[in-house]
Order: structure tokens, then sequence, then C-alpha cells
């Protein structure tokens, strides 16, 4: 609730011209609206981070094929073993890239390490 009284600041600023002389009040308002764009650029930049957990986090990371996969399997992604789906076979060891999250079953296909 607090967080939204900082970016209102240019509005609650304003009082200044009713309070000092206009030589002092122009420049005051000035550092008050600028560092509001400024903070502003910051909270606009950390809104548009992609996520960092949840299924989300999952699409586009590498994956481990931890057994040799036909449709189903399993990968590992990090330190975690999930059930994956693939179009293409795998192979044991080979990696994969997540392209989809279905509930707690991953949607890999294959990355090419260019042999």
């Amino acid at each position: 609730m607090w967080c939204h009284l900082l970016l209102t600041a240019p509005l609650w600023a304003l009082v200044v011209f009713f309070v000092l002389p206009w030589p002092i009040a122009l420049p005051l308002y000035l550092i008050i609206a600028g560092g509001s764009l400024l903070l502003y650029r910051y909270i606009w930049q950390a809104m548009m981070q992609p996520p960092y957990t949840g299924p989300e986090a999952l699409v586009g990371r590498e994956c481990v094929a931890v057994e040799s996969i036909r449709y189903r399997g399993l990968v590992r992604c990090g330190s975690e073993l999930w059930t994956a789906l693939v179009r293409q076979p795998l192979q044991r060891g080979e990696r994969a890239r997540v392209v989809r999250v279905r509930g707690a079953t991953l949607e890999v296909e294959r990355v090419n390490t260019g042999r």
C-alpha cells in the first residue's frame, strides 16, 4: 500500500508551488519528477523480467535424457527428474529443450549439437 504513495510523488510534490516561491519550487519539483521517472523506469524493467519460478520458467531450459525415450520417459532438468513427451526418439544422455509444460509433464525436443 505504501509503495503506491511513492508512485504518486509528482502529484504530492505539486504542493511545493503553493508553499514556496517559484524560483525555489520549480527546481525542487523537477528533481522530484526526475527521480520519479528514474524509479518508474526501474519498476518497468523489473516487471518485464522473465519468470524465475513455476512452469513458465522451465520453457526453453535444456534437459538431459535419463533413459532412452521413444514417446514418454524421464529427463533431468537441473536437479529434478521430469516425465517428458518427445516427438523424435532420444538416446540416454542426449540433450533436449523444453517446449511446453503440461501439468507435471514436459514436452521436449532434441537439441541439435551440430554433429
